[in-house]
């Protein structure tokens, strides 16, 4: 059973695909129609691009609704790493030098030789005229071929992933540099508040000295009238 739940899918990014169709004579005045390349059957129409963005997400959901109620398996758009694993396997499967699941050399059956040689003296192996030393040294070359394939690859993959890395340090640095100047900002907003604490401070110190200056001198003025 699907264990993933509907925002999950909604959350990943499938791969649009839409043209602008001007050759129905139904609708001359020409729409946009499209769907999604993973999603099979998931399409719709509408006047204008923005308005099939909209659509589409509605019959994205719909779509992925129905297949969770009916418990039908939902695809998944490939990711980077996906697709790195899916070009080795597809590069290992063209050759039978290697299985996909173990990267170990695959062994084989040599094909039975005939018993006699034809009339040059040469046996046939599948189909080839050829010796049994010229048998394995093809199965060698064709597995060095995909090992080098596989290499290239390898180091493809690794070169993206470098420029990942890069992009990802330049954006911890961004982000450093926009923290320090948070932190510089509320460094400010603090001394600001110190000053003003200190100011407020100061202004209460000295009102409290005038209003007792005031009541002082309002007593001395009601004994002197008093006397």
């Amino acid at each position: 059973m699907n264990k993933k739940t509907i925002d999950y899918y909604m959350s990943l990014s499938y791969t649009v695909k839409y043209r602008h169709v001007t050759d129905d004579p139904n609708h001359p005045e020409g729409y946009f129609f499209g769907g999604f390349e993973e999603l099979d059957g998931c399409q719709t129409d509408a006047r204008t691009v923005e308005e099939l963005l909209v659509k589409l997400e509605e019959v994205k959901r719909l779509w992925i609704e129905t297949k969770l109620v009916s418990n039908d398996p939902i695809p998944e758009p490939e990711t980077e790493a996906t697709k790195g694993i899916r070009i080795i396997e597809e590069s290992m499967r063209r050759n039978l030098g290697f299985d996909p699941g173990t990267m170990k050399p695959l062994t084989y059956q040599k094909p039975l030789m005939p018993n006699e040689p034809d009339e040059n003296g040469r046996y046939w192996i599948d189909d080839r005229e050829m010796t049994f030393a010229e048998y394995d040294a093809e199965q060698e070359r064709k597995k060095e071929e995909v090992a080098k394939l596989i290499l290239e690859e390898l180091r493809e993959m690794n070169a993206d992933l470098g420029r990942i890395n890069d992009k990802l340090g330049k954006g911890f640095d961004k982000i450093e540099k926009v923290s320090d100047q948070i932190g510089e900002g509320f460094g400010r907003i603090d001394s600001k508040i110190e000053w003003m604490v200190s100011e407020i401070k100061e202004h209460r110190e000295k009102m409290f000295e005038e209003i007792e200056a005031d009541i002082a001198r309002k007593v001395r003025e009601n004994r002197e009238e008093n006397e």
